[in-house]
């Protein structure tokens, strides 16, 4: 049945299929039993067994998931996520637009339920990467995620907007693309890639931060280059974070069953009440933090 077609990565996970199976043949008889070699006997339920299955189903992922931990959004002064579970597929997507996805492959229906029931009040977020052929190249040492190999290592910072868990155990997920990332470093390439990515900003507000570091350090009389650049890549990290409450919009499936959206449609009675002393207040906060506490210091990842 698709419905526990995620459940084939380890024991633990199995259980679903397993106890839902077995539920079926004890709760509606021995009919079940007697289905021929590659039948699923899961095809001849009436709507009320299946919707009695489903959510003994349900239960048992909720409990599963119940200790999944999530991606928080970067400390002032710093850059990297960590523990940044990627989403590798063959098509690419642009900072700003919003999608609709249906996710059916096991090893990434998995990890989508691990970001939703973890989330909390975090931001449910996931790293989309371009990888030709998809799944089909996951673990392939020519495209592993490292420099000289044929993987890309940017891609795109992502967040679940509105996720549904269907019948035939597909998730249908409702997302928004925030801003431009690179791998950093790997934590594991499967079932699905786990990495530390950085948010990387684009080229010409690098620019402008930079001579704005430049002022803000030379007054604080530091003056090494790496500083420079570090503090304005901590600036536009903020910068960044700080106008993601105005530019995210929690898009729901239903708005976007046609697929991809245009650009997304910002909240505009929001961004009209914006202070721009609040941006710049976060902006000067992170490039103290940045000199305070060296990149080293980053917290380290953190292992489900």
């Amino acid at each position: 049945c698709h419905a526990f077609h995620f459940c084939k990565f380890d024991s633990r996970t199995s259980i679903f299929y397993t106890i839902g199976s077995s539920f079926g043949r004890s709760k509606y008889g021995s009919t079940f039993l007697s289905n021929a070699p590659g039948e699923n006997p899961n095809d001849k339920e009436t709507k009320e067994q299946r919707r009695v299955r489903m959510s003994l189903v349900r239960q048992l992922q909720k409990s599963y998931y119940s200790n999944s931990t999530t991606v928080s959004p970067p400390l002032p002064g710093t850059t990297h996520l960590h523990n940044m579970p990627l989403w590798r597929v063959q098509w690419t997507v642009l900072p700003g637009y919003q999608n609709v996805l249906t996710i059916s492959q096991p090893h990434y229906t998995d990890m989508f339920q691990r970001i939703i029931a973890g989330s909390g009040k975090s931001p449910r977020y996931f790293g989309h990467i371009y990888l030709p052929r998809g799944s089909e190249n996951l673990g392939n040492p020519e495209y592993e995620l490292k420099e000289g190999t044929k993987a890309p290592l940017v891609g795109t910072l992502m967040q679940i907007t509105e996720a549904q868990l269907e019948n035939d155990g597909t998730l249908t997920v409702a997302v928004q693309a925030l801003e431009r990332i690179k791998v950093v470093e790997v934590e594991r390439e499967k079932p699905y890639s786990v990495a530390t990515v950085e948010i990387f900003p684009d080229e010409e507000l690098v620019n402008y931060h930079i001579q704005r570091a430049n002022e803000f350090l030379q007054a604080l009389d530091f003056r090494q280059s790496e500083d420079v650049l570090g503090a304005a890549l901590a600036a536009c990290v903020a910068e960044c974070l700080e106008y993601h409450m105005y530019e995210f919009r929690k898009v729901k499936i239903k708005e976007l069953q046609g697929g991809f959206s245009s650009l997304a449609d910002y909240e505009g009675n929001i961004c009209v009440s914006v202070e721009r002393k609040v941006v710049e207040e976060s902006i000067e906060f992170a490039m103290e933090r940045y000199l305070c506490e060296p990149p080293s210091a980053e917290p380290q990842p953190v292992q489900n």
